[in-house]
């Protein structure tokens, strides 16, 4: 049984993901999704990307979603960087990845944030699985070809939403 190679040692390097941020806006501003997000402000959330480790092969967390506390705060603020959320992703990742397929990651995160007056993270549960497996299927995370949510090829049923939005 073949090993897998070690990490780099020493603390992981980030660097904020402009396209990410780009998307975030796009798919909260876009009729098929903005009933569904409409918690999420784009302003209070930064991309940040691992540039310097590649994932583990045995892990299947493309993405994770953090309220910003404690000592990632004071980094972020050192920074200039006021925000209330980050999504962590490995570089490799998304280089690798489809746009379509990026689109429904950052999509899938963002059913995280929660409403203005909660705070914390939403936890994945059945309700925002719910919402990914009926757009996209079972596999989707592991899938290349998904459909684009932006170019309109993706219908949402809204009262599948973990937000609270509800078709009317």
């Amino acid at each position: 049984m073949a090993k897998e190679p070690k990490e780099p040692k020493g603390p992981k390097a980030y660097e904020i993901l402009p396209e990410a941020q780009d998307m975030i806006k796009a798919l909260c501003q876009y009729d098929g999704t903005s009933r569904i997000l409409w918690a999420v402000q784009p302003e209070e959330i930064a991309v940040l990307c691992i540039v310097n480790k590649e994932r583990p092969q045995s892990s299947k967390v493309l993405a994770k979603t953090s309220r910003v506390t404690g000592p990632m705060e004071a980094l972020l603020s050192v920074n200039n960087i006021e925000v209330k959320y980050v999504i962590e992703m490995f570089a490799h990742d998304w280089k690798s990845m489809t746009n379509s397929r990026r689109q429904a990651l950052i999509f899938s995160q963002l059913l995280h944030i929660p409403p203005p007056v909660e705070s914390g993270i939403v936890k994945c549960d059945v309700d925002d699985f719910a919402i990914m497996i009926d757009a996209f299927g079972v596999n989707w995370a592991d899938a290349d070809l998904v459909p684009e949510i932006l170019s309109g090829e993706v219908e949402f049923k809204t009262n599948l939403s973990p937000n609270g939005a509800a078709d009317k």
